[in-house]
């Protein structure tokens, strides 16, 4: 038996939706079942009459004389159920936690009862607690998956409460000590609901939180968001019990507004709620002021007197119409629904927004902005507790990402009636948190960024004693190593990255005189991934060994590097290198003002293997190694990727020249260092003398430069040489039979070189 359903459940908050408790007549055959349990042991009769007049109280809405009776009855299951959700919809929720915490351990607990439970505790902000339960919860009854979402994050929480700094808020000088809420854009100004006292005729109240019924009015609004000159809408909207919230067209031509059933009940004897629509014209108001009228409401055809349609939302030309209802075949207590406007003015069947909307919850609030968001509130989506505000990106008929907006709009309280400017520059909403003015206070509030449906990865840089590091570098690099984004921490060594459709792989963080931290991502990255970046105080010397690949300037990784002292042969370091990150080596084993020597070997498959000496005189702080590596690929130039200069001959020579012999010396280091390198000498001649001639000579100059790598690299026949004549000249100096060339000798000398083509590898 169950006092509300399955999560948490605010819908008489503001006493809109004051039947939508209980999902059609749940909460009559409950109360009955309680009667008919009232006639067995343990209840003595006396009890079964205490209990007949606490349900009686309770049925009528009046929870406060409900409580009272409650807490004096023996505390069994259905008076504790009774009592726990007759304390929250007062908002008395330390009460409602404690009924709440002797039911869930009864033997005869239900699902429900942990579930309420665990809202309450969320309201509370128990969080520890409430994941505790859920967990008990999930295990217990494996099927029910509505605590998932939650269990799968880590730091769910703390997520949740991190500020992106997307707005700031203000509640209004406008609120009263009652109920204000679901303030709307119409036109140039703002129509709210409110129960705040008036002076009428018959002063009416709401039984279930003794305040006046709501009203519908009219207020400008300044430039700061202010709303002033309050005005209440005259008699044919506004009459004797609930009226609002509503929704305008953007033109203001068209209202839709949430009223009481005035012309029948229910089968269970209540006034459901249904929704109305009335169109604008001028009317002057005996105060003399000019505002709009409006004709005599219309019901939408798919309004019951069984169940409440309400909380209506347009589109920006009317012609669809969001609204929320316990109609039959929904989710959840309340479920969110579309319906269309005929070409002729007549309305389509609704139609729910799905499963990705809906939920075991409640959603509530709509609201449609002309950018494609949707806004809702819900209980059963991720969030702090109570109703919490999301937004959904439209495309089209489809429903895209959901976000839940975060602090500071959602708290653990209820937070509703979200709208945005057509500008997204400002909006309001209402909440009932702690420090506001009434029951449910109006807040507006400026959008500082726009909407990220992206996720979101985020944490906190410290050391390794716990202490937070402030204004560290933070790069988010792809699986790649490439730079996704980049950032800083802040004062509380926080940081945050929103992504649209990015993959991270990993989060890379440097500070001065720190070692650096690098973490990874799962491939199923949560929508939001809290990471804590642990830095380490540096050593007082280090290497900092930076290696490229050469092409796009990132970090190498995969690469074997070996670091040896060239005087003692020692290796100082081995590792494979990291394609997201350099590596710091730090030097423990010489002081400072010690020389050193060491040789850095780089060895990657498919790339040039390198050996780099690096020599000085040890100093504090950072010595940097910054190389870069080619990649190898076959019938390459290897002189163009060392930058080596051509071998040049002297004129019908095949000797090797000085200059040409140090240039061969580094081919020779390069083929020592690759071992598996096949390399063909290209040697060239200019158009001076006969073809053949010059086949000859090119073919002595390959043998001649071939011959002097030979005897300097191991296997010698890794190497071999061709002449080629005059046959690839690399500029226009052409020397025909009956021509003569007019190039000059240094153009010609450009033709006379050795070439070294890369093979095989």
């Amino acid at each position: 038996m169950i006092l509300f359903t399955s999560t948490r459940i605010k819908l008489n908050l503001h006493g809109i939706f004051e039947l939508v408790y209980y999902k059609f007549s749940t909460m009559k055959k409950i109360l009955w079942a309680a009667l008919l349990h009232s006639l067995l042991p343990p209840f003595s009769w006396s009890q079964g009459q205490k209990l007949k007049l606490a349900v009686k109280e309770y049925s009528s809405y009046d929870y406060s004389e409900a409580a009272g009776r409650f807490e004096k009855m023996q505390k069994s299951d259905i008076a504790l159920r009774s009592l726990g959700d007759s304390y929250y919809k007062m908002q008395q929720y330390a009460k409602s936690e404690l009924a709440y915490s002797q039911l869930v351990t009864s033997p005869s607990a239900v699902p429900a009862d942990i579930s309420n439970y665990i809202s309450v505790l969320l309201i509370n902000e128990k969080y520890a607690e409430a994941l505790q339960w859920m967990e008990k919860f999930s295990s217990t009854y494996p099927s029910d998956e509505r605590y998932a979402a939650y269990l799968s994050e880590k730091n769910v929480f703390e997520n949740l409460k991190r500020d992106a700094g997307q707005f700031v808020i203000r509640n209004l000088d406008i609120n009263s000590e009652q109920e204000d809420f679901g303030a709307v854009f119409y036109r140039d100004s703002v129509v709210l609901t409110s129960s705040r006292e008036e002076a009428k005729p018959v002063k009416r109240t709401w039984n279930g939180n003794k305040l006046p019924y709501l009203d519908l009015y009219f207020a400008s609004m300044d430039s700061q968001a202010e709303l002033k000159n309050l005005k209440r809408i005259y008699s044919k909207v506004n009459k004797k019990y609930h009226e609002g919230p509503a929704s305008f067209t953007r033109n203001g031509s068209v209202m839709a507004f949430t009223r009481n059933n005035y012309e029948s009940k229910s089968s269970d004897g209540v006034r459901k709620l249904q929704l109305f629509i009335s169109k604008a014209k001028n009317d002057t108001l005996p105060s003399g002021q000019i505002l709009h009228g409006w004709t005599k409401p219309e019901g939408v055809p798919f309004n019951s007197h069984e169940y409440s349609v309400g909380q209506p939302a347009f589109n920006d030309d009317g012609s669809a119409l969001y609204f929320a209802s316990d109609m039959p075949g929904g989710k959840g207590g309340t479920d969110l629904y579309k319906a269309d406007r005929n070409p002729d003015g007549t309305w389509g069947k609704p139609q729910s927004l799905g499963d990705k909307i809906n939920t075991p919850g409640d959603e509530m609030f709509p609201f449609f902005h002309s950018s494609g968001l949707l806004f809702f509130s819900s209980t059963g989506h991720k969030g702090l507790g109570g109703l919490d505000v999301f937004v959904a990106k439209m495309n089209d008929t489809e429903i895209g990402q959901i976000k839940n907006v975060g602090i500071p709009v959602n708290s653990s309280k209820d937070d509703l009636s979200f709208v945005l400017a057509n500008n997204m520059r400002f909006g309001y909403f209402a909440s009932n948190r702690e420090g506001g003015k009434g029951n449910d206070d109006i807040y507006s509030y400026q959008l500082m960024k726009p909407f990220n449906f992206g996720k979101i990865a985020g944490g906190t840089v410290k050391n390794k004693e716990g202490t937070a590091l402030a204004y560290a570098t933070v790069v988010l690099r792809d699986e790649n190593g490439k730079e996704i984004k980049s950032g800083t921490s802040d004062s509380n060594g926080k940081f945050l990255f929103e992504l649209n459709e990015e993959k991270p792989s990993s989060l890379f963080c440097s500070l001065k005189n720190y070692t650096d931290a690098r973490e990874t991502f799962n491939e199923d990255m949560p929508d939001q991934t809290n990471i804590d970046l642990i830095l380490e105080h540096a050593p007082a010397i280090s290497i900092l060994c930076v290696i490229r690949d050469k092409k796009n300037t990132r970090p190498l990784g995969g690469a074997k590097i070996s670091v040896t002292d060239n005087v003692t042969g020692k290796e100082l370091i081995s590792f494979i290198s990291d394609s997201t990150e350099d590596k710091r080596i730090p030097i423990t084993d010489k002081k400072e003002g010690s020389p050193y020597n060491y040789v850095f070997k780089i060895e990657k498959e498919g790339y040039l293997s390198r050996s780099i000496a690096l020599k000085g005189i040890l100093k504090t702080g950072e010595i940097s190694m910054s190389e870069t590596v080619d990649k190898i690929e076959i019938g390459t130039d290897l002189g163009k990727i060392l930058n080596i200069k051509p071998i040049y001959f002297n004129l019908g020579k095949s000797d090797i020249r000085k200059d040409a012999a140090g240039e061969l010396e580094r081919v020779i280091q390069v083929m020592n260092e690759n071992s598996t390198m096949v390399i063909e000498l290209g040697s060239h001649t200019d158009c001076r003398g006969t073809a053949a001639s010059n086949l000859s000579l090119s073919d002595k100059r390959a043998k001649s430069s071939a011959s002097y790598i030979k005897g300097k690299i191991s296997n010698p026949d890794r190497i071999y040489g061709k002449g080629y004549g005059e046959s690839k000249p690399v500029n226009g100096c052409l020397c025909e039979d009956a021509v003569k060339s007019s190039c000059s000798e240094e153009e010609h000398q450009k033709n006379r070189r050795t070439e070294f083509k890369i093979i095989k590898m």
